[in-house]
């Protein structure tokens, strides 16, 4: 045949690829067999099984660090899923109360009826225990099943919106923890990713991440997070919150913030264009142990533009900056003018 015919090199290539091919295959065979608990009956695919599946959520996770750092949210989220399933041996459509499995709350034949159910959490947390029994077929698993949709982790979100400036938009989040914290289920603490995305989910404008303690999960005590993000002009539509937890699948809340009624305050807040300036010698400070203290011999651009407002006014100042800009330098300056100050009282 042509192949063939092209020489033993060509041969060779072929039969790499199909034995690429054919790890690729076998790991993802493998991969999806741990997921599924299926029990392997040779010990050689057992070892190969565990050597990919203790690799497999490491990879995951590398995968959803990347993702969310370059604002990607749709893949962040998948990488994260995926990351969960391997974790937890579960796949991401099974019904979310299996991670209650094995801990003396639901038995997995009463989690098998629930799959074929197709009962979300929604409306189990909307029915009674005497309700949910009679859909099973079985009395005395109503009580239980309630008690675990009681404690699978969710929030209660509410949010706040305040424009500061032209293109900058304060959100004051406030989370709720609205579950019942059990140390056998959820531990000392809990981890959740809280995102801000813009409305197709096409771009992640803040990430940051939140630990719930155990203290303020039992006692459901809620907490304020307060963030900036872009405002552009004209504005979107919306923004959608997410918080995602980062150990249990299914437990993800989000929230709408409509930016329709969002109106920036008036008046010209453009930035400071930064002047083409040479570096500032230290002894601009004129104080000699001041000089020795910051530890080098010359302000910056940036900081040579801010030298005198920091330094030698009491003005009220903002400045923002890349980073490795020199900005503690700066909190220097408006520090050593304070001191200056209370030293020529």
């Amino acid at each position: 045949n042509d192949r063939s015919a092209a020489g033993p090199s060509a041969a060779a290539a072929d039969a790499a690829a199909a034995a690429a091919l054919d790890r690729a295959a076998k790991v993802s065979i493998l991969l999806q067999a741990f997921i599924g608990r299926v029990r392997l009956a040779s010990f050689s695919l057992t070892a190969d099984q565990n050597y990919a599946a203790a690799n497999a959520p490491r990879l995951a996770r590398a995968l959803f660090e990347t993702a969310l750092a370059r604002g990607w949210p749709v893949a962040a989220d998948t990488a994260l899923t995926l990351c969960k399933a391997f974790e937890r041996r579960l796949w991401p459509h099974a019904h979310p109360l299996w991670q209650c499995e094995g801990r003396g709350r639901v038995s997995a034949d009463v989690l098998r009826r629930l799959d074929e159910g197709n009962a979300s959490l929604d409306v189990l947390a909307d029915m009674t225990p005497d309700a949910i029994g009679a859909m099973l077929r079985n009395p005395a698993a109503g009580a239980s099943v309630a008690d675990a949709v009681a404690s699978f982790p969710h929030l209660a979100l509410a949010a706040r919106l305040q424009p500061l400036a032209a293109g900058v938009l304060r959100v004051a989040l406030d989370i709720t923890p609205a579950f019942r914290w059990v140390d056998a289920l959820h531990g000392g603490s809990m981890r959740w990713h809280v995102w801000v995305e813009t409305g197709d989910g096409g771009e992640l404008v803040h990430a940051e991440v939140w630990s719930l303690g155990r203290e303020a999960g039992g006692a459901r005590a809620p907490t304020t997070l307060t963030f900036t993000v872009p405002l552009p002009d004209p504005p979107p539509s919306h923004y959608y919150v997410r918080c995602i937890s980062d150990e249990w699948l299914g437990a993800e809340i989000v929230l709408r913030l409509p930016l329709d009624g969002v109106v920036p305050p008036a008046g010209d807040d453009a930035p400071a264009e930064l002047l083409d300036l040479d570096p500032l010698p230290v002894a601009a400070l004129a104080w000699r142990a001041a000089e020795r203290a910051l530890g080098f011999l010359a302000f910056n651009r940036v900081q040579a533009h801010a030298f005198h407002a920091l330094y030698h006014t009491d003005a009220p100042s903002l400045v923002t900056a890349p980073p490795r800009a020199g900005a503690g330098a700066l909190v220097d300056l408006a520090l050593l003018r304070l001191l200056r100050s209370r030293l020529a009282a």
